[in-house]
């Protein structure tokens, strides 16, 4: 990023992106095509879900903006390689921590928050109960989230484009198989397109982690991550408007 055109730093980038936030963008369409064979019920609880995951994207995205703006910067420094290794491993660290918070408040309060929104009777229990599968499964929705901008940093626009593309394509090809109960599937209805999104994230996480480790940004170390404790602040200063910008829409 501190050679070469602007232009074509932008485009190495922007371009591969495209492919990947559309691809992550087809599971929601994915999702309600499938849950609307169920019938109206379901399709009407899953559309209550949608603006609440929509927050949930924007928070991460906004704590991704963040990390790879520390990120790249230092970069732009010449920083050492532990110094990048702390602020990738202190910024997995937040943000593990971030969607434990997260996942333990959100099952807590998503009934309550379902019945402002209007939901009642079979449609409130749905919604509920899928969302809790989400909120279950929270690290997963924010830990490649995250990696993806802190490779995103590195110049890299090509691996996290290609990690969200296959995102989409293993839950797009799970989704009917869990929804309707295909083969030695079980049939979990509506609540099988939560799972399916749950699983193909952990294989997204664990994916990015391993890319991570293979271009030697990330490694486990305690001393490491208390010096990364530092950076924190700095990552916060960034990540918290850029996570209140993007989650006025879904809000």
């Amino acid at each position: 990023l501190t050679s070469g055109s602007v232009f074509s730093g932008l485009r190495d980038l922007w371009l591969p992106m495209i492919g990947g936030v559309l691809a992550v963008k087809a599971i929601g369409l994915s999702d309600a095509y499938f849950i609307g064979q169920l019938g109206e019920e379901p399709l009407a609880a899953v559309s209550y879900t949608f603006p609440i995951t929509m927050l949930l994207i924007s928070l991460a995205i906004g704590l991704s903006s963040g990390a790879s703006s520390v990120l790249s910067r230092r970069i732009g420094a010449s920083a050492n390689k532990d110094d990048k290794k702390a602020i990738v491993l202190g910024t997995m660290a937040l943000s593990l921590g971030l969607a434990i918070i997260m996942g333990v408040i959100g099952a807590l309060v998503i009934g309550s928050v379902f019945s402002l929104m209007g939901a009642s009777g079979d449609i409130l229990a749905d919604a509920t109960s899928y969302m809790q599968i989400w909120f279950a499964g929270a690290l997963f929705l924010i830990l490649p989230i995250v990696a993806n901008g802190l490779l995103r940093a590195t110049g890299d626009g090509i691996s996290p484009a290609v990690l969200m593309s296959g995102i989409a394509v293993l839950n797009i090809a799970i989704n009917p198989l869990l929804i309707f109960g295909v083969g030695i599937f079980p049939d979990l209805g509506m609540h099988g397109a939560a799972v399916a999104t749950v699983f193909a994230r952990a294989v997204a996480t664990l994916g990015a982690i391993a890319l991570l480790m293979h271009k030697d940004l990330l490694s486990v170390s305690l001393q490491r991550l208390k010096d990364s404790v530092r950076d924190w602040s700095e990552i916060v200063r960034i990540a918290a408007p850029a996570s209140l910008s993007t989650s006025l829409n879904p809000f």
